[in-house]
């Protein structure tokens, strides 16, 4: 499970050899294998739609589309269930309902909120740590 904030760094970084560009890649391509909501695909949508960003990202809506449909397709969609847990932020409440659905979920972020966050730390990776971690074990 993916926080916005990586897709969005990923798009944006110029270091191909980045952990946002390497987990965005992965997501593409399906070597990486991740949960997603409809909720979580939204909020990816969103972010990537902020006037703000579209200087740094420069893609056009098609290509944002495009980058959402590879996303999905390649996603294991799964229904949120109620949390147990409020998200420090209320902006990803849903990200909390999504990980009540299985104990076995990681989210991936740079969100200092949710790595700062004491319900969250075991639970919670940046790229850097799935990189160095997860995907090379």
């Amino acid at each position: 499970m993916t926080h916005g904030s990586v897709i969005v760094a990923g798009l944006i970084t110029s270091a191909d050899d980045s952990p946002v560009a390497i987990f965005l890649d992965g997501m593409l391509n399906a070597r990486i294998r991740f949960v997603m909501s409809n909720t979580l695909l939204a909020e990816y949508g969103e972010a990537l739609a902020r006037q703000k960003l579209r200087p740094l990202h420069k893609l056009s809506d098609a290509q944002i589309e495009t980058v959402l449909v590879e996303i999905a397709r390649n996603a294991i969609f799964l229904n949120p269930s109620g949390a147990a847990v409020m998200a420090p932020d209320p902006g990803d409440q849903f990200l909390c309902d999504l990980l009540a659905s299985n104990d076995d979920l990681v989210p991936i972020t740079g969100d200092h909120r949710l790595l700062n966050d004491v319900q969250m730390k075991s639970r919670v990776l940046t790229p850097r740590e799935y990189i160095d971690t997860v995907a090379d074990g």
